[in-house]
């Protein structure tokens, strides 16, 4: 919010962008620069092992906005061996929302609304969820609408 005053870009792209997303999506869900350090099995009883993803869903903490989620690797057994059983598992998600550090002000998102609103790149999908992961991941998921023209 402070890298410039939306409605003060230098070209007309950037300037309706801002506008038409302030709000609605946070900043780094355009502006990083690339995937980020998630860890997927960490927590599921397989070893310890990360790789670089690109998420973008709902915040769990605001709903009405899109920006990008990092990944919490906990299954419901997941402490099940040492007598923790987790009846509250379903009320919070598996993915939170996180500001990568490596934020960018061109990136592939920012050169062009078809990488988001065609492609629907890094979107977080049903098929994407963690297998046995939490009922509340479902209320991250966000369908991104076409552009319009």
């Amino acid at each position: 919010m402070k890298c410039h005053k939306t409605g003060q870009e230098k070209n007309e792209k950037a300037r309706s962008a801002h506008i038409a997303h302030t709000a609605k999506v946070s900043c780094q869900a355009c502006h990083s620069a690339a995937p980020y350090r998630n860890c997927f099995s960490c927590h599921l009883s397989k070893g310890a092992t990360s790789r670089p993803d690109f998420i973008l869903g709902l915040s769990p903490r605001d709903k009405g906005l899109v920006t990008t989620l990092r990944t919490v690797p906990v299954v419901r057994d997941t402490f099940s061996s040492v007598g923790i059983n987790m009846e509250n598992f379903d009320k919070v998600p598996n993915y939170w929302d996180t500001s990568p550090h490596n934020i960018r002000k061109r990136t592939e998102r920012t050169r062009s609304c078809e990488v988001c609103h065609v492609e629907k790149k890094g979107f977080l999908t049903k098929e994407k969820l963690i297998p046995d992961g939490s009922r509340a991941n479902d209320a991250l998921l966000y369908s991104i609408k076409p552009i319009k023209k």
